[in-house]
């Protein structure tokens, strides 16, 4: 039962039999003086117990002040209303904004972390600002959507939403960053990844400035392959040698004389770019190893006869195809397993718009140089053409029947100036070769480009044709392969 008090009058609330609340007025039961409470004190003590929820609240005298006690329950429930004051009023003074006010030039943005995507949305500006800020985080993935009125603000302790947590992330997840494709990398196989992991059983075999190439086994592969690494240093793809050298090859590649290529790629890092291509393995080395094993390093007529029609067949089918080698030598020339001749290295190379095409600017290695490529260091206007591979390999000739090539022994500029002043070098001991095959070595040693004939005319020289022992020599080279691979 509630006892209310109104005006000195007493009005008892009890419920009646069909369980609803009645109010009952009686005459106010007398109470002894000594135990009569003032009223102004009793409101004032009821004010104190409920400063704990509603703090600074003041309640005049004339409002109705009821009060409810329960045996099992301990909680007050004060009703007040103010005429005086308006809903808004008194809302602003009893909840107090923490937050900074919003900017009004600021959206609100709203972000939910997942599927890896990003989305930004304005939310309703009655209740967000550009500081609140929601993350959740979901298989690494990010995207920003607008939210509800109903928000987190930084400063409200609620883990109720789908807030980051130390146990999913303490930050939003950060993808690795990729280093970017430069444009002159543009058609090529570009990888960001260390490609050594597809490769094992690593040896160095050759090394210089063009890079290193290695004999290395690919993954689930039966067979080795060279690699070859190469730095890749100038931004002009036009001008980057390595990468000219790859495009050649790959036209090139078709060519029983002419080494495979298999694959190609650019390994990109923040530092450096690298370019990585595979090719074939020729086990049996470089003609410059077969001449060093040789006695007096000399080769046999025969041999040497096999290896040029080899030779001659590789560099007739570039210059169809309007390349020119310009670093024809020993080194270069190689040998499979299978015993047949290969040319490889064409970073020297250059691809001409037709087969009548001049080329300028000097390239090559002196011993071998033609006299026309040596003229171009004099004068910068001179041009040359692909005639120029048919001279080195008249002193590859010279290299093969004598184990080195002529004034080997001089300084470079020495070297280049008695290949454009003195006349085309000879064989020293005439009478050990035949005369179709010193004959054949003078036709690639003409000095005048326009007289040199061509390597479809050289392959029609009776040294070239006539090869009696060539199935012989061609077993032999098999052979020599197999050992020494």
């Amino acid at each position: 039962m509630l006892i209310v008090l109104v005006d000195d009058s007493a009005c008892f609330l009890h419920w009646n039999e069909d369980g609803l609340p009645a109010l009952q007025k009686n005459k106010p039961a007398e109470i002894p003086v000594d135990e009569q409470i003032p009223i102004e004190e009793r409101v004032i003590e009821e004010q104190k117990i409920d400063a704990g929820s509603e703090k600074n609240l003041q309640i005049p005298i004339e409002e109705v002040i009821v009060e409810q006690k329960s045996n099992e329950e301990s909680e007050n429930c004060l009703q007040v209303e103010k005429p005086s004051e308006s809903s808004e009023e008194t809302l602003k003074t009893l909840f107090v904004d923490c937050r900074e006010e919003p900017s009004e030039y600021e959206e609100d943005v709203f972000y939910t972390v997942k599927s890896g995507e990003s989305s930004e949305t304005s939310g309703p500006s009655e209740s967000l600002h550009a500081d609140d800020v929601f993350y959740t985080v979901k298989s690494g993935e990010s995207s920003e959507t607008s939210g509800p009125s109903e928000y987190l603000h930084a400063d409200d302790d609620k883990e109720s939403s789908k807030s980051v947590t130390a146990e999913n992330a303490e930050y939003c997840p950060e993808q690795k960053a990729q280093p970017p494709v430069p444009d002159y990398l543009a058609g090529m196989t570009v990888v960001n990844e260390d490609p050594s992991n597809n490769y094992y059983d690593w040896k160095k075999i050759g090394a210089g400035g063009f890079g290193s190439v290695y004999k290395v086994w690919m993954q689930n592969s039966q067979i080795p392959v060279a690699l070859k690494i190469a730095e890749i240093k100038k931004r002009d793809a036009v001008k980057i040698r390595e990468l000219q050298e790859v495009n050649i090859l790959k036209k090139l590649s078709g060519h029983k004389n002419i080494v495979t290529h298999f694959s190609s790629m650019i390994y990109v890092t923040p530092e450096r770019s690298q370019l990585w291509f595979t090719m074939e393995y020729c086990m049996g080395g470089s003609l410059k190893q077969l001449i060093d094993r040789a006695i007096d390093k000399s080769l046999p007529e025969k041999s040497i006869q096999y290896i040029s029609r080899e030779v001659l067949e590789g560099l007739n089918y570039m210059h169809e195809n309007c390349i020119v080698h310009r670093d024809v030598k020993s080194v270069n020339i190689t040998i499979n397993h299978r015993g047949t001749v290969k040319i490889i290295d064409f970073g020297s190379a250059v691809q001409l718009k037709r087969p009548d095409g001049d080329i300028t600017g000097a390239c090559g290695t002196p011993c071998w140089m033609a006299p026309e490529v040596v003229a171009c260091r004099l004068n910068q206007r001179g041009t040359y053409n692909f005639k120029c591979d048919i001279w080195s390999f008249g002193i590859t000739v010279i290299e093969m029947a004598e184990g080195r090539p002529p004034y080997c022994k001089k300084p470079r500029i020495k070297v280049m100036s008695r290949i454009y002043k003195r006349k085309p070098p000879r064989l020293k001991y005439k009478k050990y070769w035949s005369e179709d095959f010193k004959d054949f070595l003078g036709q690639c040693l003409v000095k005048s480009p326009e007289r040199r004939p061509t390597a479809k005319q050289l392959l029609d020289h009776p040294s070239m044709k006539e090869q009696p022992h060539a199935e012989c020599v061609g077993a032999f080279l098999r052979e020599y392969a197999t050992v020494v691979g």
